[in-house]
């Protein structure tokens, strides 16, 4: 497996992580990719399907969408494949796709109708390229056709919501609410809309989630704030299989590299200040 990373256009940067390029020749791949904030893929190459632990399934498309994950995915390739993907900031479900987040939570649709009459032209100009860094540009072309405003005041309340996030491994609603002059109605809402879950459920999502990256950055270890905070050993362990699809010791011991590599700190883009 082949992976290349690329980063996107300034006026791209508060909407898009990052644009990745995969490229595998087997015949089928199949992974499970952790809880996350969204992605677009765009399949050159190949097909595949993403299903749920209670056996949903969703058959990709050319451009294909998938909404802020609650839980880990399993991911099933039929090959040789080659897509790009798009990494997808919270701000981007207004911003770029117009759409609530909370429509695409735990589930992917076919996102050609989203991108406008040019979709099919922007395929045919990718399908002509060969790597990431030829690649990039026309992504941001692209993109920067569909970036919709968003009000400050709503920019600001998102901003928020990341701080709070990253503040600390397991976040307290309460400082969430106390930080905001809103209702928690209004908070609940703009939750919902940007990061597809609410604060209750997307603290818990968090929590796991950084649980199981400390796991991974050492060495196995379980943090102590993590064994504090659940109610005991199983239970830390289903919350960790939850997001990731394996127990900590599954993570030390068989997690795929991109699994190991979207663990990593440095990966939590999502909660790191933007512009």
């Amino acid at each position: 497996m082949q992976l290349e990373f690329a980063n996107p256009a300034p006026a791209l940067a508060h909407l898009v992580a990052t644009y990745y390029l995969l490229t595998e020749d087997y015949s089928v791949m199949e992974d499970v990719q952790r809880a996350d904030t969204g992605h677009l893929r765009i399949f050159l190459n190949g097909s595949g399907y993403y299903e749920f632990e209670k056996g949903k399934r969703y058959p990709s498309t050319q451009f294909f969408l998938n909404g802020p994950f609650t839980q880990h995915m399993r991911s099933v390739v039929q090959g040789p494949v080659r897509f790009i993907g798009v990494a997808l900031f919270p701000e981007s479900w207004g911003g770029l796709i117009g759409r609530s987040a909370a429509d695409f939570t735990d589930r992917a649709e076919d996102a050609a109708p989203l991108l406008g009459d040019g979709a099919g032209h922007w395929f045919d100009q990718l399908q002509q390229l060969s790597d990431i860094t030829e690649m990039a540009p026309t992504m941001d072309d692209w993109l920067i056709r569909l970036i919709k405003p968003v009000h400050a005041d709503r920019r600001a309340v998102i901003q928020t919501i990341r701080a709070w996030l990253a503040d600390s491994m397991f976040p307290q609603i309460a400082d969430l609410y106390s930080s905001l002059d809103l209702s928690e109605r209004q908070i609940m809402r703009i939750c919902n809309a940007y990061y597809g879950s609410p604060p209750k459920a997307l603290a818990r999502t968090y929590g796991a989630l950084k649980t199981a990256s400390s796991i991974v950055m050492n060495d196995g270890q379980i943090p102590e704030e993590a064994v504090a905070h659940y109610a005991d050993q199983p239970h830390l362990i289903r919350e960790v299989k939850r997001v990731t699809g394996q127990t900590p010791r599954q993570l030390m011991d068989s997690s795929s590299p991109v699994m190991r590599i979207t663990l990593h700190p440095s990966n939590f883009q999502e909660l790191e200040p933007r512009p």
